[in-house]
């Protein structure tokens, strides 16, 4: 059994950019910061991360025209390694990517201008239920 969701809500690091495969496939691609803050003794502390996401299709395309840097996004799909040799040094490399497949808009993304932030919490617990269904136990 291979369970692989993930879902992280976060901000645009840059508009998404959207290109064409030679088959005529939308490929949209952009950087999602996920900011972590907490309490210490010195005061609230801030952390980002960041994250590579890849939308293929439709789905990349809508959110090419409805979302921008800054733009805040729940985002759903699976975690997938990609992995290339370096033409300059000739050393394997590799990074961790989210294939999306799903979303939601948060703030005024949306196509009616505002949609109610949905939690990731919510989303979140959404896609265990799926997942949970999914078990053949």
């Amino acid at each position: 059994m291979t369970l692989n969701n993930i879902v992280i809500g976060g901000t645009l690091c840059g508009d998404p950019e959207v290109r064409t495969t030679t088959g005529g496939t939308a490929v949209t691609t952009f950087t999602l910061a996920q900011n972590e803050r907490w309490m210490s003794a010195e005061g609230e502390k801030q952390k980002a991360s960041f994250f590579e996401v890849v939308y293929w299709g439709k789905t990349g395309e809508t959110i090419a025209k409805w979302f921008r840097k800054g733009g805040q996004i729940i985002v759903t799909g699976k975690l997938k390694q990609d992995q290339w040799q370096d033409k300059e040094t000739g050393a394997k490399r590799s990074k961790i990517v989210i294939n999306g497949w799903g979303f939601e808009f948060c703030n005024k993304n949306s196509p009616d201008g505002y949609a109610p932030a949905k939690s990731v919490e919510a989303v979140a617990s959404k896609a265990i239920e799926e997942a949970e269904e999914a078990l053949p136990f």
